[in-house]
Order: structure tokens, then C-alpha cells, then sequence
């Protein structure tokens, strides 16, 4: 299985680190191992490793259309309007998907995952005026998705390992 940054796709390894960033969390909050560890979370302001890599996709993005990114990843990204002439509510925001064949072949690339995660971002969130602003919105938005959850986990066995693009 590939890595980035020490970080593998191999779905046994990926229950570690949370295991792991969940351990952290109840020696820094002097609670149990009994004791939610998204509670625990929510107490420290944390988001679980994975939707830490989404954040950080997803600000790569934010800061792409606005002009602070390297050239060769803003020709990565091409929003609806500048590839088309219909004139669209949100064109300048929403994203062209790249097309590829497999999931395992370019749909794991940079430029398929953040455009699918962007576009699925609401609105609001994606107008934010500043990086910190727009930032402080993302966390807002994964953390409100953990309101009915038990605990992390569900989120990684419900999920296949595609889900959990690292680049």
C-alpha cells in the first residue's frame, strides 16, 4: 500500500492512528478509556486525522481561487464558469471534476478528491472572506456531522479505504 508523510492506506493501519490521536485526547483530558471520544474531541477542538486532511484539501482550494497557490495547482482546478458559457448561481465557486476511468487510477488524484469534496461544501462556507474565517467554517461544518455519532470508528468501517486519499 502507498503512504504520504508516513501515512498509510492500509485500512488496519488507518484504526491505529485514530486509536492512537483518541488516546492523546484522554491523557491530555485526564478522563478514562470509557469516556466518547468524540466529546472528548469536541472539548479539545479536534477534528480526527482524516477530516484534518480534508481541511486541509479543502483550504488548498479556497486558497487556489483566491490566488495563493503555485501556478501548477491552480490549472488543476477549473471552475464551472470558466469552462462554460452558462451563466450559473454558484459557476465561479462549483468546480469541474476531471473525468477519469477507475478509482484506482486518477480518481484518487488531488485534483478529483478536493474538487469533489469542495463541491459538496455549502455555499456559505465556500464565500468566506478570509483563509482563517473559511477555516474556522470547515471545522464547524465536520464537527456538526458528529452530532448523532457514538464514535469514530463507525466513520472509518463505514467508509472504504478511497475515502482516505492522503495526497
Amino acid at each position: 500500500m502507498g503512504a504520504w508523510f508516513g501515512i498509510s492506506h492500509d485500512a488496519k493501519e488507518l484504526h491505529c492512528l485514530l486509536r492512537l490521536q483518541k488516546r492523546a485526547a484522554r491523557v491530555i483530558l485526564g478522563v478514562d478509556s470509557y469516556s466518547r471520544s468524540v466529546i472528548n474531541f469536541s472539548k479539545l477542538g479536534w477534528l480526527p486525522f482524516f477530516d484534518e486532511i480534508k481541511l486541509n484539501k479543502c483550504t488548498m482550494i479556497f486558497k487556489s481561487l483566491k490566488g495563493d497557490v503555485p501556478i501548477y495547482i491552480r490549472d488543476l482546478l477549473k471552475t464551472n464558469s470558466s469552462v462554460h458559457n452558462r451563466s450559473t448561481r454558484h459557476g465561479n465557486l462549483n468546480l469541474v471534476c476531471p473525468k477519469y476511468l477507475r478509482n484506482n487510477d486518477g480518481g484518487k488524484a488531488f485534483s478529483v478528491v478536493a474538487v469533489k469534496l469542495w463541491n459538496s461544501l455549502p455555499h456559505n462556507i465556500k464565500n468566506k472572506p478570509s483563509i482563517k474565517l473559511f477555516k474556522t467554517a470547515v471545522k464547524k461544518y465536520f464537527i456538526s456531522s458528529y452530532r448523532n455519532l457514538d464514535n469514530f470508528e463507525t466513520i472509518l468501517s463505514n467508509s472504504t479505504l478511497s475515502n482516505f486519499n492522503f495526497l
